[in-house]
């Protein structure tokens, strides 16, 4: 069953910090704690940054792991609340039913397939996704504005298992954007760089096909999972 753990970072620490900077050692790190099993399945993380000054790594693994490297080089090692906290996520999972409201939140990256664009023209409400890299005859090419972001996640809702809920008189979407990021960093020594837009969002859901969900929570959603985003948790409404 997933299991879902929360590691609290100490961002005084160079180890933390090297973490925080960049998302490809927190994916190296994040893998890590699963290397004692042949196949692990593929784990998905999130840093919720709600407090600065303990931002918190969400990770959901689909085996038993081992926190400790990441709690002594990056965490709070000699404090009792700086310990993992892990849930079995089992239970939650298989109570998921259609109507059910649940408050959610994920970090994603708002990107799209575009086609070549004639020289000097660039793709509107996009700037570079994932390493810009070439998807077909096009590019991937992440959004930049809220209004674009906005726009990318309501229209994958369905195919996520859930709808997000209309509120006031307007009837606008209970959505907001928390975070928005342009991140940049290094795959590998000498590779080319990587750059990422995020974005997180969070609000309130309606279940409309719950096997639909449970799969979105258990294996993510979007692209760039490797790199924190993708996690879908919910909380009560």
């Amino acid at each position: 069953m997933p299991i879902l753990t929360r590691v609290f970072l100490n961002p005084l620490r160079p180890g933390a910090q090297k973490l925080l900077g960049s998302p490809q050692a927190m994916h190296a790190a994040v893998a890590g704690a699963t290397a004692l099993y042949d196949d692990p399945g593929r784990s998905l993380w999130r840093l919720d940054a709600d407090s600065p000054h303990r931002p918190a790594l969400l990770v959901l693994t689909q085996v038993e792991a081992d926190f400790t490297h990441i709690v002594e080089q990056a965490g709070w090692p000699d404090v009792a609340a700086g310990k993992p906290q892990g849930r079995d996520c089992g239970g939650l999972l298989s109570r998921i039913e259609v109507g059910q409201q649940y408050q959610f939140r994920v970090t994603a990256n708002p990107a799209q397939a575009v086609a070549p664009q004639p020289s000097g023209v660039a793709a509107e409400g996009a700037g570079d996704g994932l390493s810009g890299e070439s998807r077909g005859r096009g590019k991937v090419l992440g959004h930049r504005t809220a209004t674009h972001q906005r726009r990318w996640f309501l229209e994958r809702t369905t195919r996520w298992g859930f709808e997000v809920l209309g509120t006031g008189a307007g009837g606008e979407p209970d959505m907001r954007i928390i975070r928005s990021e342009r991140l940049s960093f290094g795959k590998d020594k000498g590779a080319q760089r990587v750059t990422l837009q995020t974005a997180t969002f969070e609000g309130l859901l309606t279940v409309t096909e719950p096997k639909v969900l449970v799969d979105a929570l258990t294996v993510g959603v979007g692209r760039a999972r490797a790199y924190g985003c993708g996690l879908l948790t919910l909380a009560p409404a």
